[in-house]
């Protein structure tokens, strides 16, 4: 982000350009990959948009990430990602799960 600031500083708009399209793309890649994640998981889980249970769960999956202190999996490292999904495992049980 700095390389960034500094093109733009200098009036590199090549190379600012070019980065700034990189980390786009990289931002809309994390954001998808999450999309999708949520996605699966909800089916998986038996969530639906008509349960209501979609935000809710969200919102635990958000306040489970802060907890581990980032905004995405993807930034934690193998042990913790392990240990984040066993987390959102451990602490959302949907309707259809039963003990």
């Amino acid at each position: 982000m700095e390389q960034l600031i500094k093109n733009a500083q200098e009036k590199n708009y090549i190379d600012f350009s070019k980065q700034t399209k990189e980390t786009l793309q990289q931002k809309v890649a994390e954001k998808l990959a999450e999309k999708k994640y949520f996605k699966k998981l909800d089916q998986a889980k038996g969530i639906t948009e008509a349960s209501g249970g979609k935000e809710a769960y969200q919102k635990f999956y958000k306040e489970t990430l802060k907890k581990f202190g980032v905004d995405s999996p993807s930034k934690l490292s193998d042990e913790k990602k392990k240990k984040f999904f066993d987390a959102i495992d451990s602490g959302w049980e949907a309707d259809n799960e039963t003990d």
